[in-house]
C-alpha cells in the first residue's frame, strides 16, 4: 500500500491472478481539539478581584443592576463561562466555583442592606449560613443558588420571603417554573395540590427568574448514574466543547473543528467544569478533555 495524492492505493488481486491498483477515498483527520486547562480557583479569585475593582470604578451602573450580579455576569465572562459557544453576555453561566469566590460575607452584607439597617428578624450571620453554610473553602448554603438568581434579577433582599416560605424554597426545590397565574412560581417537583409561592412580583420578575435560574442549576456529573435526564432549558457546565455532527457532516463551532460522527446522534467532546463533575480515576486537568456527551 502507498501513499500519494489522494487517498492509499492498494493492490487488488482478481480471480485470474491479474493486479489491478485501486485508490482509496481520501479521509480527512480531524484536528486534534485543543487542550485546554481550566481555570484555578486561585485565578477564579483574581479575576474576581479584578472585576470588581472595574466594576467600582465604572462611573454608573446600569439601572435594574445590582452590584454583585454584575460581578457575577463580569467575572463569567471574563473567565469565558459561555453555554452555547457564543460570546454573547446574556450567555455566560456561573458555576460552584465562581459563587463560592463571589458570595462572601462582606458582599452579602451590602446586598442585602445591613450596611444601612438591620433586616428584620435576620441577622448577618444567619443570612451568611443560610446562604454560604458553614463558610468552608468549598461549600455553598442551602439557599446559594436562589439567592445567585435574586442577584441577577436585581432583587436581593427578597431571599428573606424565601427564607420565610413555609414551603422548602432552598436550592432542592430547583427547578422552578411559572405559577398558573404568571405571577407566581413553584418548584416543578411539587405535588399539583401544592400552592405557588408568591413572593409579591411582577409577572415579568417571575419571568426573570424563570429564565436566570437555568445559569446556576447546573449538572453534576459521576460515575455512579448510569443515566440523567435533563430539562430542555438546562445549561450544561460546559468550559469549551467541540461538536461532532451526526451523518457525514462536519461542525465547526467557535471552540473548534471536529470530526464527522456517524449514526443519528450528535457526540461532543466537553471540557466539564472542574467543580461539575467526580469521576473515579481521573486526573482533573489532563483526562476531562475526555469525556465524551452524546445527545
Amino acid at each position: 500500500m502507498s501513499q500519494q495524492n489522494g487517498g492509499p492505493i492498494v493492490t487488488v488481486h482478481a480471480p485470474s491472478g491479474e493486479e489491478t491498483p485501486v485508490r482509496l477515498p481520501s479521509v480527512t483527520v480531524s484536528p486534534k481539539a485543543a487542550s485546554y486547562t481550566p481555570p484555578s480557583r486561585a485565578r477564579i479569585a483574581e479575576v474576581v478581584k479584578e472585576c470588581e475593582t472595574s466594576l467600582k470604578n465604572r462611573p454608573k451602573r446600569p439601572k435594574g443592576e445590582s452590584f454583585v450580579g454584575a460581578l457575577l455576569r463580569a467575572a463569567a465572562r471574563a473567565l469565558g463561562l459561555y453555554w452555547d459557544g457564543s460570546t454573547e453576555s446574556n450567555k455566560t453561566f456561573f458555576p460552584h466555583g465562581l459563587l463560592v469566590e463571589v458570595l462572601t460575607k462582606d458582599r452579602i452584607r451590602s446586598s442585602l442592606g445591613f450596611d444601612l439597617k438591620d433586616p428584620e428578624g435576620y441577622s448577618l450571620e444567619e443570612c451568611y449560613r443560610r446562604i454560604r453554610g458553614s463558610g468552608a473553602s468549598n461549600e455553598l448554603g442551602e439557599y446559594a443558588r436562589v439567592f445567585a438568581v435574586l442577584l441577577l434579577c436585581d432583587v436581593p433582599e427578597d431571599i428573606f420571603e424565601f427564607f420565610s416560605s413555609k414551603s422548602k424554597m432552598n436550592d432542592e426545590a430547583f427547578p422552578f417554573k411559572l405559577g398558573k397565574d404568571g405571577a407566581s412560581i413553584r418548584s416543578k417537583s411539587w405535588k399539583a395540590s401544592t400552592p405557588d409561592f408568591q413572593p409579591g412580583w411582577t409577572s415579568q420578575c417571575c419571568e426573570s427568574f424563570a429564565s436566570q435560574q437555568w445559569r446556576v442549576f447546573l449538572p453534576f456529573f459521576k460515575d455512579t448514574e448510569e443515566h440523567q435526564d435533563f430539562d430542555g432549558d438546562t445549561v450544561m457546565p460546559w468550559h469549551d466543547y467541540h461538536i461532532s455532527a451526526g451523518g457525514s457532516s462536519t461542525t465547526s463551532t467557535g471552540r473548534g473543528t471536529n470530526a464527522p460522527a456517524g449514526g443519528n446522534s450528535v457526540v461532543s467532546r466537553v471540557f466539564i467544569h472542574e467543580g461539575h463533575w467526580s469521576f473515579n480515576g481521573l486526573n482533573l486537568v489532563s483526562d476531562q478533555i475526555n469525556f465524551i456527551a452524546q445527545f
